[in-house]
């Protein structure tokens, strides 16, 4: 009886532990960032094409905003990024040094101004 409560209580300590390393391995730095992009007068822009990009190594993710122009990217590496945002009819808007904190969802809101795809703006 005495062997058997001892083999019982090494698997419960070896299941508490692989559930404890199990949770430490899955959390992660990696941020979120979201954003809603308008017009200049507060309509928002559905479809409009958004681009983040790392300053350090200047890889590139994208996404497109929905039907109520909101933007969504997970798992964000912690560091400065330049975010872009485009649409047919628009301006394309650009805001650099854009610092993304480990662990925290950030948010970043755009306006585009009408004009040609052609002309940028800087923020």
């Amino acid at each position: 009886m005495h062997v058997y409560r001892n083999s019982c209580f090494v698997i419960a300590l070896m299941f508490a532990l692989l559930v404890c390393a199990a949770v430490l391995w899955a959390q992660s730095d990696n941020a979120s960032l979201s954003g809603l992009i308008r017009d200049s007068s507060g309509a928002v822009v559905p479809g409009a094409t958004i681009v983040l990009t790392d300053e350090r190594t200047a890889l590139e993710r994208r996404t497109t905003t929905n039907e109520s122009g909101y933007y969504v990217l997970t798992s964000v590496a912690p560091g400065f990024y330049s975010i872009s945002a485009k649409a047919a009819g628009f301006k394309t808007t650009e805001q650099t040094h854009n610092n993304i904190a480990p662990s925290v969802a950030a948010n970043i809101d755009l306006v585009l101004e009408v004009g040609g795809v052609a002309e940028t703006v800087s923020v």
